[in-house]
């Protein structure tokens, strides 16, 4: 998180593990959590029970020697944990890959918030809401799918007194900003309202006021090689949900999982 601040603010990022490990080796340390972002876990670990969090295997391009060192890391490790089913997948085809066979992975999904309707809870509009960072890197969260579904309903008439608001920040970066300037000018003449950067409290006013949420993330996808850029769970699919939201979710990903689960919303493809 400090990484990701400071290279938002335009600072050089720095390593903060070598102290913190100085420190642990004078620890007893019982048990150990890496959280990761690779299909091998970067270090050995500590302690007498190590566990890897995966929050998703990312793809990467490693040379043979940093293969071996990262399948030494994870004999290490008596367990990974994932969030999803989806990710589980993901990091079983990886495994695969480099020749490795069974070993055990956990589903733990995050603690979600719930978006509980109370007495003062505003009425259900016809609203199709959408929340996520505005940008086309990574798992991009693919406003541009809801505004050209938007367009299509305005042209056929298809959803007469319908609008979606897209709710969201901007990353600081040159692609993030132009992706959302284009979102800003694609929606003109649409009934399409942008939320920049919304408090905790009005997205939660959002999700109650909605009859719909979309995700879109991963939309396209159909390879396994690609997998990275779907949701990799869907913490606001199930924020939604529990505001009384119908989850419209794309056909790969750990939204519909979550569909699946709920017996509630629907999946699309492209």
């Amino acid at each position: 998180r400090l990484n990701t601040l400071m290279r938002d603010l335009g600072y050089p990022t720095g390593k903060l593990f070598p102290e913190i490990e100085r420190q642990i080796l004078d620890r007893k340390v019982e048990q150990f959590v890496l959280m990761g972002n690779e299909l091998l876990p970067t270090r050995a670990g500590y302690g007498s029970r190590r566990i890897y969090h995966c929050q998703f295997p990312f793809p990467a391009n490693l040379e043979r020697s940093a293969i071996e060192a990262g399948l030494r890391n994870l004999a290490h490790y008596e367990r990974v944990v994932v969030n999803s089913e989806f990710t589980r997948t993901a990091y079983r085809l990886g495994l695969s890959e480099l020749g490795v066979g069974d070993f055990p992975i956990d589903i733990i999904a995050p603690p979600v918030q719930m978006v509980a309707a109370g007495p003062n809870a505003p009425e259900k509009e016809n609203i199709i809401l959408m929340i996520g960072r505005f940008s086309p890197n990574g798992h991009a969260k693919r406003q541009d799918i809801l505004v050209d579904a938007m367009r299509l309903a305005a042209r056929t008439k298809a959803l007469p007194g319908w609008r979606a608001v897209l709710c969201g920040m901007v990353p600081n970066d040159k692609a993030s900003i132009a992706f959302y300037e284009s979102i800003l000018h694609d929606i003109e003449g649409l009934p399409i309202e942008v939320v920049l950067s919304p408090s905790r409290s009005q997205l939660e006013q959002w999700m109650l006021r909605a009859k719909i949420y979309v995700s879109a993330t991963g939309t396209g996808v159909t390879a396994a090689k690609d997998f990275a850029k779907c949701e990799h769970f869907g913490i606001t699919v199930v924020e939604a949900a529990s505001a009384g939201c119908i989850p419209v979710v794309y056909e790969l990903g750990g939204p519909a999982d979550i569909v699946d689960h709920l017996g509630v919303g629907h999946r699309f493809s492209r």
